[in-house]
């Protein structure tokens, strides 16, 4: 179901384009745009492409009430895939930043942005009677939370544009014909992945089960986030980000957490090259030349976002007209952090064989588990429901926009159902804002492919456990005053530090060398910086 728009757009410096939905006297020399009402738009062309704004711009100036109350309504487009052009734009200020609504990344914390609390946030969606916070996740409203110094007054500066997920995909087809069901526990993963390393037959012989790119690093990097907050829970990870350890206080003691530890060891023992799980050539790939080889069938499993489908579809297409095999590429969720056994609060999953029956139970609905305590249950049915966000990808209106109003307006209709089910239309994947489609359009939702499909899946994935995303609250005052982390290292530099290629320091080492850097005097000049 995706359009193709015919719209007026012009090459300009810098690579931009410019698109124009509508064109009279000109107010502005650089897009020609006149009127009373005008509201442009800058938006990162990322991996769901640009499509999807366009249609969303057409549908917002299609909107009765739009029309009503912006009458001859203009929307000017510009684009690129520059991902600091947004930010670069604000900090040059309003001689240079003319635009009314920034679509980018990283956003929420640069300056000058207009506080969105009231004018978007604690708004009312238009004919739906429901804020435009109440559209949003618990856990990625968190995410776009910000403090004030000093005080734990919550803000917000900015909002999601995109919904997708982070983590695994995988190939259907050939998982499927090698005998292997998609791995639901980190020891499965291993397990399966030594398995096809090994493999060496008609179906599969390549003598490894994952490939990544030159964008590695960073694509790696987004599993250790859900592992954590499965092994710690959603409460554990706030608490840490707040400083509170396990006795309700405030100290040190919380960088002693077991969480971090286990997740370094999986995925050392993952990024390992003498096993040969990953192909060890996969570094010096470009990222589109391996995308476009995994779907030829170099790998079964791809560290990878939820953007792989609309990224690789011209080039797939391209694949297939000229006779090559394109194989069925979906999306996984992360596994279940085999270690979570040790936190289990009745101890009643005590093996993984169980531990993976009792996952695969909640995928099918399952609300208890015979011989598993209902406590044990419940937590490992929180934990598979836990996804990585896109939550760097965000939208900001400058605090010197000339439109405030219309940018405000066109950010409530972007979380409303049309303003999703637009979305979707236009290249198989949600926006951030909730909205089931299984249930609310079941034709739209059974005319999306097999990956749109599974990433839909991974937030809706039965009717008693949705997915709920989360996102780490990187903005409490422990975090943006104290310098509290997780590790010494960013999450991106865990691939570079234990794969074999560069073993710079094992998963223990990296875990010492937070709880040695974070001494108790170390941790009291955090607490005064963080005003407590």
């Amino acid at each position: 179901m995706k359009n193709t728009k015919k719209v007026l757009a012009t090459v300009m410096a810098l690579g931009m384009s410019v698109s124009t939905f509508a064109a009279c006297r000109p107010t502005n020399t650089r897009d020609g745009l006149t009127g009373d009402h005008v509201l442009r738009i800058y938006a990162q062309k990322a991996g769901f492409g640009i499509e999807w704004v366009e249609d969303l711009i057409e549908a917002f100036k299609n909107e009765a009430w739009v029309q009503e109350k912006y009458p001859g309504i203009q929307v000017g487009l510009t684009f690129n895939e520059q991902e600091s052009f947004a930010s670069n734009k604000l900090r040059a200020g309003k001689g240079v930043c003319t635009w009314d609504l920034l679509m980018g990344t990283y956003l929420k914390n640069e300056t000058p942005i207009e506080d969105l609390t009231e004018l978007v946030y604690n708004q009312t969606i238009p004919n739906e009677g429901v804020t435009f916070k109440s559209k949003i996740t618990e856990s990625m409203l968190k995410s776009f939370q910000v403090m004030s110094e000093g005080t734990d007054e919550v803000t917000y500066k900015a909002v999601p544009w995109s919904g997708g997920e982070l983590g695994y995909v995988y190939n259907a087809e050939l998982l499927d014909a090698l005998g292997y069901n998609v791995p639901v526990t980190t020891d499965e993963l291993i397990t399966v992945s030594k398995a096809i390393t090994a493999t060496n037959n008609d179906i599969y012989n390549k003598g490894y089960a994952f490939i990544s790119s030159d964008e590695g690093t960073a694509y790696w990097s987004y599993s250790f986030i859900p592992l954590l907050t499965q092994y710690m829970g959603t409460e554990g990870l706030s608490n840490f980000y707040n400083g509170i350890d396990e006795y309700g206080r405030r100290s040190n003691l919380i960088f002693q957490e077991k969480g971090r530890l286990r997740v370094l060891e999986f995925l050392e023992e993952l990024y390992d090259y003498s096993s040969g799980i990953i192909y060890k050539s996969s570094d010096e790939l470009a990222y589109m030349s391996a995308q476009l080889g995994f779907m030829k069938g170099n790998g079964i499993f791809m560290p990878m976002g939820s953007w792989f489908d609309n990224e690789m579809e011209a080039l797939a297409t391209q694949a297939k007209n000229s006779g090559e095999k394109i194989y069925d590429i979906r999306m996984m969720r992360v596994p279940v952090l085999s270690s979570i056994i040790e936190v289990l609060p009745e101890k009643s999953i005590t093996n993984d064989v169980t531990l993976q029956a009792v996952v695969r139970a909640i995928d099918n609905g399952a609300t208890s588990y015979e011989g598993v305590h209902q406590d044990d249950f419940n937590r490992v049915a929180q934990a598979r429901a836990v996804c990585a966000d896109q939550s760097h990808h965000d939208a900001v209106i400058p605090n010197f926009a000339a439109r405030k109003d219309i940018a405000a307006d066109f950010l409530l209709f972007m979380a409303s159902d049309k303003g999703v089910e637009t979305c979707y239309k236009a290249n198989g994947s949600p926006n951030a804002y909730t909205y089931d489609i299984k249930t609310k359009n079941p034709e739209l939702y059974n005319s999306l492919n097999s990956f749109e499909k599974s990433r839909v899946d991974m937030l809706y994935g039965n009717a008693v456990y949705n997915s709920a995303i989360y996102s780490p609250a990187n903005v409490t005052r422990m975090v943006k005053y104290g310098g509290i982390g997780l590790l010494r290292i960013p999450t991106e530099d865990i691939y570079t530090y234990l794969s074999a290629y560069n073993v710079v320091k094992d998963a223990q080492t990296i875990y010492n060398d937070v709880i040695n850097y974070w001494t108790a005097d170390m941790f009291a000049q955090a607490l005064i910086k963080a005003g407590y």
